[in-house]
């Protein structure tokens, strides 16, 4: 299993810094996060923040630590469980929707936003989170294929990115519908009910 990143060396004033651009990139989306409008949040000079960040892309990076500690955290307790992996996939997919929902989206949001960012260092960073991530749910239908539970000729490259863009296509629609109803809902239930249908044996 993919070992987390711990969060300890960031300072209290780094934590409200990034906090404050959580919050801003939910209420006003990506392209409103500016140092300035960080600055305004938490009531401090631009020149503080400098102090904390050299730029809105070490802020950026240190969103990354955080979906990659929130998100990879929850989806790997249902990973770890013995039990058939056909449940452990459903459990993966319901701890990851819960997720978006509790953080608006977030992990998403800057997945989706780190990709437009021209600094290569936030690309790579981004896509090693997003193939830690794959690696769990591949361990998951590998066993699933060992336990005969999932048919052999399954792909576990292609059916683990399948399950992650259900994932995002899934919180992509939900915030374009500016949230307005519950992510785990019949129609979501039952996308997760046609992959399992495409990969069992």
């Amino acid at each position: 299993m993919t070992t987390l990143k711990k969060l300890s060396q960031v300072t209290h004033g780094q934590q409200a810094i990034v906090d404050a651009a959580k919050k801003i990139i939910i209420a006003r989306g990506f392209e409103s996060l500016t140092i300035r409008a960080i600055a305004r949040e938490i009531s401090v000079t631009e020149g503080a923040l400098y102090r904390h960040f050299k730029s809105k892309h070490e802020i950026i990076s240190l969103l990354i630590d955080d979906i990659e500690n929130s998100l990879l955290s929850v989806i790997e307790i249902p990973a770890r469980f013995s039990g058939d992996p056909i449940a452990k996939l459903r459990k993966i997919f319901e701890a990851h929707l819960s997720n978006a929902e509790q953080r608006k989206g977030m992990t998403s949001i800057v997945i989706n936003e780190s990709f437009a960012v021209k600094d290569r260092r936030i690309k790579k960073k981004m896509l090693k989170v997003m193939g830690s991530y794959q690696e769990i749910l591949k361990e998951v239908l590998r066993e699933g294929i060992r336990l005969k539970r999932i048919d052999a000729k399954v792909d576990v490259e292609a059916a683990g990115l399948a399950f992650f863009g259900m994932v995002q296509a899934a919180v992509t629609f939900w915030a374009l519908g500016d949230y307005s109803y519950h992510l785990k809902s019949q129609t979501i239930d039952r996308m997760l009910d046609q992959y399992i249908r495409g990969i069992i044996k």
